[in-house]
């Protein structure tokens, strides 16, 4: 490596360690991608020298939505604050909001979204700021692209429970034939390791038993299957930050540590000032369902016994009387509503104390800056180590 290249990751700003997160384009990504740069920010690195430092870096098009006004006068893609992080924008060629469509497109835009992430990455170095580690959310392969190329550091941040990562673990390693062979049946069971309990066809994320032949189903399972491929060729060099706490899931949490270098740190979600203790779980609705809704569904209504799931009609519907019977399952006067309000009050408080100050959640974020730190500074003195000449 060029020594112009090893200046754009090492420690910058006085020491300080710099996490770039790169969060796909939408609302479920981005939003916990802003929670967790602004937990990160909170933190003091290793040798408490100061604060540690997080951009946040997201599509051109998302960014102009983000930033309204961020054009008045300035370039376009400035960086941008966001409270005590910065956002700077990458952009896959196109900036329009699309979704590329056929073989060709993919790869244009992917080459693009490389070329510009790294372009973000020597910007930050030039100005003092060289990125210790890249994060990024999932379905974005360019990441993996820059990591790989230019040896940056990089760690996954899954937004989903660490039950979902399990399924997609698994299903890469081993059991992907048994539950393709199966995903036509729905009730069909199946025991993967370390899982406290059996899942049915119908209990996986959608596109891990899709039947239509899709093409978004193919390129969102080629994208996982790059990602686990990554992880396995990188060993444990690869953290995987898990938006979930080990109160919630510890069996799963638990079986997949055997696998990776994984940190608990979440929930990682915004507040709200109301006490709510209802939701709706849309379950059905394909946009959402296509990455962990079902399974979702099954851990709070099962898992956790703190809600109920819709049922179909036989013409594939959610009819008014079946809403009806759930909201009053949950929210009416019955043993099941108060039974399953207990645990939603018993389960609000297990997340409260994981996201106190000084509570698990931090506790585990601190220390997954304490080992990037720790190995940025052996790779750095092997980088610099002079071999005696023979």
């Amino acid at each position: 490596m060029a020594d112009a290249e090893r200046q754009q990751h090492g420690r910058g700003d006085g020491g300080r360690p710099h996490f770039l997160i790169v969060a796909y384009g939408i609302q479920s990504h981005l939003n916990p991608c802003r929670v967790l740069a602004r937990r990160l920010v909170q933190l003091h690195d290793a040798d408490g020298s100061g604060p540690v430092l997080a951009t946040l870096s997201v599509p051109l098009f998302t960014h102009r939505r983000m930033f309204p006004s961020s054009g008045n006068g300035e370039p376009e893609g400035a960086e941008a604050a966001d409270g005590a992080i910065s956002c700077v924008p990458f952009s896959d060629g196109v900036d329009d909001g699309t979704t590329a469509r056929g073989p060709e497109e993919r790869a244009r835009r992917r080459r693009a979204s490389a070329e510009s992430l790294f372009a973000v990455v020597a910007r930050l170095a030039s100005c003092g700021r060289p990125v210790t580690c890249i994060m990024c959310s999932m379905m974005l392969p360019w990441a993996l692209d820059v990591a790989r190329e230019h040896a940056i550091p990089l760690a996954f941040f899954w937004i989903q429970p660490a039950t979902v990562l399990a399924t997609y673990y698994h299903y890469f390693h081993g059991y992907g034939e048994l539950i393709a062979s199966h995903a036509a049946d729905p009730a069909y069971e199946l025991t993967l390791p370390g899982l406290s309990r059996p899942l049915r066809i119908r209990d996986f994320p959608s596109f891990l038993v899709d039947t239509t032949g899709g093409e978004v189903g193919k390129v969102v399972n080629a994208v996982f299957c790059e990602l686990f491929e990554f992880m396995d060729e990188q060993r444990r060099n690869v953290k995987v930050l898990v938006n979930t706490f080990d109160e919630l899931e510890p069996a799963a949490l638990a079986a997949m540590r055997e696998h990776m270098d994984l940190f608990a740190v979440g929930p990682v979600v915004g507040s709200s000032a109301e006490p709510r203790i209802h939701l709706f779980n849309h379950a059905g609705d394909d946009k959402l369902s296509m990455f962990d809704q079902p399974t979702n569904a099954m851990l709070i209504e099962e898992e956790w016994a703190a809600g109920v799931s819709n049922k179909r009609n036989g013409e594939g519907i959610f009819s008014g009387p079946e809403l009806a019977r759930c909201v009053e399952l949950v929210m009416g006067d019955g043993a099941r509503a108060v039974e399953v309000r207990k645990k939603v009050e018993s389960l609000k408080g297990m997340a409260r104390d994981a996201m106190a100050p000084g509570g698990p959640a931090e506790r585990n974020l601190r220390s997954f800056v304490m080992e990037v730190q720790s190995s940025d500074g052996a790779r750095r003195k092997d980088t610099n180590t002079i071999s005696p000449q023979p």
